[in-house]
């Protein structure tokens, strides 16, 4: 679902550095047993390990403990990697520019760039929440779109404060751990400028179209997520992009593969690495999980317990 994909998107408010060879060998099969894997892989190099885990960005106090395999890979680390920089984040110079970019000016407004079906959908959503259209008429579709879902993910309970950044970016804090980001705050909320009008409006409308059902896919998505099963987990979060190539192509593909050379490097470094980045972003075709197994390096994805290890296919 695309609403759920926007929140996996990162956006909180959301060539070969070294050569495949040398940390590289034929893949396993996978296990069979669901029940005993996390959403974390594990890529052993020659000099260190280099950890991949994905993130549901918001989850619920329901939702935890969360698979020990994340915490065995954070204690294995010496440092994190995030979408963003989680200070980056947190900074309110930071938060006062992607509002600023993320809203039209005074001048201007979401009406003149929807249609007004699409409009009309939206005024009908936020007086069933109790919300004033104006409230949001600045907004761009792409930044509305992210709100409208975290505000549904909000009535079930999931909230940032419990997501896997904001838990081991704060236990990074407290244990010295550095940590850094792959892309800038502004570089992800301009991502939706890239889009024409007709395309947000299409993104816009499909998540008001079904935005009622959010809350029992985001369920099926943390269910899925927990028990690290990818084949749920490609389904729920790709499907929708079936019909729309480019908007995966700019708001995921190519994120993936600017992604690539930089956990490349991390082997380069010489110091266990763990990369937290939304789980959209490890499964199916063209994910940063497939990108590394097609240049060659053996992943193996992690068991839910420290006994529980499987090989990717």
């Amino acid at each position: 679902m695309l609403s759920i994909r926007l929140i996996c998107l990162g956006l909180l408010l959301l060539s070969s550095l070294l050569s495949p060879s040398q940390v590289a060998g034929k893949n396993t099969s996978e296990g069979t047993n669901k029940n005993t894997r996390a959403c974390v892989w594990k890529i052993q190099g020659s000099r260190n390990t280099v950890y991949i885990a994905g993130s549901v960005h918001l989850l619920r106090q329901e939702d935890y403990p969360l698979p020990k395999a994340y915490d065995i890979a954070y204690e294995d680390s010496t440092r994190l990697v995030f979408e963003i920089d989680m200070k980056e984040l947190s900074d309110p110079k930071t938060i006062k520019r992607m509002q600023t970019l993320g809203t039209y000016s005074s001048r201007d407004s979401i009406r003149r760039h929807i249609s007004p079906g699409t409009f009309k959908l939206l005024a009908a959503h936020l007086t069933s929440r109790g919300l004033p259209t104006l409230l949001f008429e600045q907004m761009k579709p792409g930044l509305l779109a992210i709100n409208l879902s975290s505000m549904e993910a909000l009535r079930m309970g999931a909230r940032a404060d419990l997501g896997l950044e904001v838990k081991y970016h704060n236990k990074s804090l407290k244990d010295g751990k550095p940590s850094s980001g792959l892309e800038t705050v502004e570089y992800q909320v301009t991502l939706f400028d890239k889009l024409n009008d007709r395309q947000q409006d299409r993104m816009l409308r499909a998540t008001l179209e079904k935005i009622d059902a959010m809350q029992k896919l985001l369920k099926d998505l943390i269910d899925a997520w927990k028990i690290g099963d990818v084949q749920s987990m490609d389904s729920l979060l790709n499907e929708e992009f079936k019909d729309d190539p480019k908007l995966k192509s700019i708001l995921i593909d190519k994120r993936n593969q600017n992604w690539i050379p930089k956990i490349e490097k991390a082997f380069l470094d010489g110091e266990n690495v763990l990369f937290i980045v939304g789980t959209g972003h490890l499964v199916g075709k063209g994910s940063v999980i497939d990108l590394l197994r097609r240049r060659g390096y053996i992943l193996t994805q992690m068991g839910s317990s420290p006994a529980g290890v499987s090989a990717v296919k």
